[in-house]
């Protein structure tokens, strides 16, 4: 696992912050409203399966598959399970779908337009996105529902037809740039994982950055897991300018695996990128965005990967000669709120490779 990747912690001297509290309670409320969308269809689906005495019994199923995953996961909550965990977790759940998988779609399919719309998920999951992106939505066979944003998607992901992505940068070699390649100035780490969950997050200055996590939600009770790893620098700024570009060229491959049972999954990862103008003032933006959500009665996994150079305008207050901090993260969390749940991000190779961040002054 990625363990195997990190210096000891006590030498990092890492600015861990307490805010990731305040961004997990944020998150729950998110995961409750976007229950509430979903709750027409898991209604629908429960009150199908009660239809029959074969239905009743893929409920049954399920809670006794929750009592076998809530042993399992004291197991792996308690040894150095590493990688060994999603096989694991996952031994019984393939079990249970081998054996109820058929009853379960065959109940939630009569059903599938009570699904509320893309646009509805994305402004619970992502209020920060602006209203009017264009949100590419990939419904699957198996029950999930993977969204990315339009402007985010990268060639080696989509055909776009000749169209323009609007993400690729100028050349990083200009004149004005001021640049920084690894070994980068600046790492943070922010992991968070639940009573029933674990997280990995590793920056390494060299500009790698590893991340690995999952939480698993029983009897409806949420639970969550977060991994946010961060590389920068700071940027000394000349004097007479107060609106630049910050441009960033990156690497990532992005995993994820989720089931919900009566309930709902979600698996959110991006790379982050901040501008800390250090008066007070900072710009931050989501690229690269994967969100899967496993909604009622499913299982899915997706992939997602490319290689990216992305620019991105910000303003200073005041054109003085000054400091920026920037700083890039793979920003990765994921929550489960279900009768029988799990979501789980990363794998033990790099999932983000940071290769340079520029600032450039525009006249």
């Amino acid at each position: 696992m990625a363990q195997t990747h990190t210096d000891n912690a006590t030498q990092r001297e890492l600015d861990l912050s307490a805010h990731l509290d305040e961004l997990a309670r944020e998150d729950r409320a998110r995961l409750e409203d976007l229950e509430s969308l979903y709750l027409p269809l898991k209604e629908a689906v429960e009150k199908e399966l009660g239809k029959t005495a074969r239905g009743r019994k893929v409920v049954e199923g399920t809670r006794a598959l929750g009592e076998q995953l809530e042993e399992v996961a004291s197991v792996v909550s308690s040894t150095e399970a590493g990688k060994d965990a999603q096989l694991l977790l996952q031994a019984p759940v393939m079990r249970f779908r081998e054996r109820h998988g058929e009853q379960l779609f065959a109940a939630q399919a009569p059903h599938l337009h009570l699904r509320p719309p893309v646009e509805a998920i994305a402004q619970v999951l992502h209020p920060d996105v602006p209203a009017d992106t264009l949100w590419v939505s990939e419904t699957r066979p198996s029950g999930g529902v993977v969204l990315e944003p339009k402007a985010t998607l990268t060639l080696d992901e989509v055909d776009t037809g000749g169209e323009e992505l609007g993400t690729s940068g100028q050349g990083l070699s200009d004149p004005g740039a001021m640049c920084v390649m690894q070994p980068y100035g600046r790492r943070e780490e922010y992991p968070l994982s639940p009573v029933l969950g674990e997280v990995v997050c590793s920056a390494e200055l060299d500009g790698r950055m590893f991340q690995w996590g999952w939480a698993m939600s029983l009897w409806h009770v949420p639970e969550a897991t977060f991994s946010d790893a961060w590389l920068g620098n700071d940027f000394p700024v000349p004097d007479g300018f107060t609106k630049y570009e910050v441009i960033v060229d990156y690497e990532y491959l992005q995993m994820g695996t989720a089931w919900a049972f009566l309930g709902i999954s979600v698996i959110n990862q991006d790379v982050a990128i901040l501008v800390d103008n250090l008066d007070g003032t900072f710009m931050k933006s989501a690229q690269s965005v994967s969100t899967m959500i496993v909604p009622v009665a499913g299982g899915d996994k997706y992939e997602r990967s490319g290689k990216t150079t992305v620019t991105l305008p910000f303003d200073r207050a005041s054109g003085a000669a000054g400091t920026v901090k920037v700083m890039v993260g793979a920003d990765a969390h994921c929550w489960s709120s279900a009768l029988s749940g799990m979501a789980m991000f990363g794998t033990g190779v790099v999932s983000m490779k940071l290769n340079e961040i520029c600032v450039r002054p525009i006249s």
